[in-house]
């Protein structure tokens, strides 16, 4: 049972990771989408 949850949680933070967030840009207006990155 407790595999189940932690197979679940890992799923679900892989899904939100895919998932596009918009960032404003400094310049005026400019929207960028971008997922997580994991590089910085």
């Amino acid at each position: 049972m407790k595999k189940k949850v932690i197979i679940g949680i890992i799923f679900v933070l892989l899904l939100l990771a895919l998932i596009p967030i918009p960032m404003r840009m400094k310049d005026g207006g400019s929207i960028e989408y971008s997922a997580l990155r994991f590089d910085k």
